[in-house]
Parts: structure tokens; C-alpha cells; sequence
């Protein structure tokens, strides 16, 4: 399924951009731009040379939310005002849209999961070692991490009296 996820959206990504540099360069892009990377590519990082980097990211990353989630707690006095996040009241229309974008924004959490799902199990021992630990873990710490956030974000706007769901609204 990775595989197919990938080559799919390497080939939409692709044909724009191949359109844009024929665009530049005319018909004879290949002749024009060379390809001096050679057959063999070699930038690329076999797993066991960056599962330091990885093992580091998963000891740092929950200290840094649960922090953000004191500090936040802490900065509004132990007050979050949840019942703000619930002002907005879709009508009509408007109300029939969220449930087209919801499906999408759900598959976006997933996406990079779902392409780097091969890479978690390749190493297993039988094929099935990691269908318990991923069925059970994933949706354990996807609830957590959303529980952070909308909790920090209702500690946020005790804090600021302004909710910063699309900050690029506010400039």
C-alpha cells in the first residue's frame, strides 16, 4: 500500500513540474539537464544508521508536550475555557462542507504513517509481530496527542481571549 501511496503521489507531484521545466527548457529537457547522480543512488540512509536520531526523537518528544501542557495549565491558572471552542456554528451549506473536508483531514494524520507502515514491520520476526502493537498504540497516542492539543489550546485562549486554530487568518 506504501508503495502504491508513494508512486501515486510522486506521479501527480511530477507532471506539473515536468510541465514547468519543458515549459523552460523546450522538448529536449533530458539532453539539456543531465543526470550526474549515476545509476546507483546514493543519498539515501539505511535505517540502523539513524535509529539513534529516531531513538532520541521518541525519548525528547513527550516531555516537550507534556511540558507545553504544564506550561500552558500553569500560565492560565489551571483555567481552560472548553466551552470556547465550541463557538462556531456552521450553517446550511457550510455545515455539509466540513463533512466532505473531515474524511481528508482524518487520512492526513494517517498519510505518513500509512507510507512508512512497511518500514515499522519489515524487521519483525513473523509477518503479523506488529498488528497488536500498531492497532492498539496508534490510536492510544493519536487520542493522547489530540487531547494535548485541544487542551492547550483552550488553556491558550484563557490565556490570549483568541483562538489560533488557522493562525495565517490573523496576519
Amino acid at each position: 500500500m506504501a508503495i502504491v501511496w508513494y508512486a501515486i503521489q510522486a506521479w501527480l507531484s511530477s507532471q506539473p513540474i515536468a510541465l514547468m521545466l519543458r515549459s523552460i527548457f523546450g522538448k529536449d529537457l533530458e539532453k539539456r539537464i543531465l543526470n550526474h547522480f549515476g545509476s546507483s543512488n546514493t543519498n539515501t540512509f539505511p535505517p540502523h544508521k539513524i535509529r539513534h536520531f529516531f531513538t532520541l526523537k521518541v525519548v525528547l518528544i513527550p516531555f516537550a508536550a507534556f511540558g507545553f501542557l504544564i506550561w500552558s495549565l500553569k500560565r492560565s491558572l489551571g483555567k481552560i475555557a472548553l466551552s470556547s471552542l465550541n463557538d462556531f456554528k456552521p450553517e446550511h451549506s457550510e455545515f455539509f462542507w466540513i463533512f466532505v473536508r473531515l474524511p481528508m483531514f482524518c487520512m492526513s494524520n494517517f498519510a505518513a504513517l500509512i507510507i512508512n507502515a512497511p518500514d515499522f514491520s519489515r524487521f519483525a520476526k513473523i509477518p503479523n509481530a506488529s498488528l497488536w502493537s500498531q492497532l492498539t498504540a496508534i490510536p492510544l497516542f493519536f487520542a493522547i496527542t489530540c487531547l494535548i492539543g485541544i487542551i492547550v489550546t483552550a488553556a491558550g485562549y484563557e490565556m490570549y481571549i483568541s483562538l489560533h486554530w488557522m493562525f495565517l487568518k490573523n496576519f
